[in-house]
């Protein structure tokens, strides 16, 4: 079974994607070129967005309250 595929993204995937950005981030910035090396089946853009819509830290993924 070819486990490295477009699109999809298993728990795998989002480990070593938050590894290299810790190994690969100097002061907060992401080397994204670096990083995407490591996943030649993922274009630059998916390891982007998947790090800052779902994986960031910071993002709070609660439920949204009116106040």
């Amino acid at each position: 079974m070819d486990t490295q595929r477009w699109g999809r993204w298993d728990k795998r995937d989002d480990i070593k994607l938050l590894k290299l950005i810790e190994k690969k981030s100097i002061n907060g910035v992401i080397d994204w070129n670096a990083v995407a090396s490591y996943f030649p089946h993922k274009p630059k853009k998916s390891l982007h967005q998947r790090y800052i819509y779902y994986l960031d830290p910071k993002i709070s993924h609660g439920n949204i309250r009116n106040i």
